[in-house]
C-alpha cells in the first residue's frame, strides 16, 4: 500500500491549553516518577526501554516527547502537540503559522494573570510565569514545538542570559 505524506495535525486549542495547565499547575520540583505519571494522565504512552521518552497520539514509530532530569528533579519537558508535515507546502506553512498564532493567543488569554514576562524571539515566544515556570512555543518549518522549563531551569536560563550566554554558537566549535 503506498504511503501518503502526512499533513500537519495539531491538538485543538482547548486540548493544548489543558496540557500546559496540567504541567504548570503541578507542584515543583517534580520527580521523574511524577513526570511519567503526568504524561500518562494526559494520554501519552511511555517508551518502555527509556522511561523518560513518550509517544503522543501524533507519534508514528518513535517517541516524540520527553523530559530531562538531574538529581531526581525534572528540568525541561518537551511535549509534542502536533504531527510534523512530511512535505513543506505553502498550505502547510500557512497552517503552521495560523496554529502558532492561535496557540500564542490562547496562552496569552488563558494565563494572562500568571504571566510575568513575555519575550518574542525570531520564531518563538517565551512566557515566564509568576511561579518561575517558563513556556516556550516555537514555530518550526514543519511543526510546532512546546517546551516547559521548571523553576530551577528557568532560574539557570535567566542567570545565563544575565551573563550574556544567550547563544552557544560562540562557545561551541564544530569539529
Amino acid at each position: 500500500m503506498p504511503q501518503h505524506p502526512a499533513g500537519f495535525e495539531v491538538y485543538p486549542a482547548d486540548r493544548f491549553i489543558e496540557i500546559i495547565k496540567a504541567w504548570i499547575t503541578h507542584p515543583w520540583p517534580m520527580t521523574p516518577v511524577q513526570a511519567k505519571e503526568l504524561y500518562e494522565s494526559l494520554g501519552y504512552r511511555v517508551y518502555a526501554p527509556k522511561p523518560r521518552l513518550f509517544f503522543s497520539e501524533f507519534a508514528q514509530e518513535e517517541p516524540d516527547s520527553f523530559f530531562t532530569a538531574q538529581h531526581n528533579q525534572v528540568g525541561n519537558v518537551r511535549i509534542s502537540v502536533s504531527r510534523p508535515c512530511t512535505t513543506r507546502t505553502q498550505q502547510d506553512e500557512n497552517r503552521i503559522s495560523h496554529v502558532f498564532t492561535e496557540y500564542c493567543a490562547i496562552i496569552d488569554s488563558s494565563l494572562r494573570d500568571s504571566i510575568s514576562q513575555r519575550k518574542t524571539e525570531e520564531s518563538s515566544i517565551r512566557w515566564t510565569l509568576d511561579n518561575d515556570i517558563e513556556i516556550r512555543l516555537a514555530k518550526l518549518p514543519r511543526n510546532i514545538s512546546l517546551r516547559i522549563a521548571s523553576p530551577r531551569m528557568t532560574q539557570l536560563l535567566r542567570e545565563e542570559r544575565e551573563m550574556g550566554l544567550t547563544s552557544y554558537d560562540d562557545i561551541l566549535e564544530d569539529d
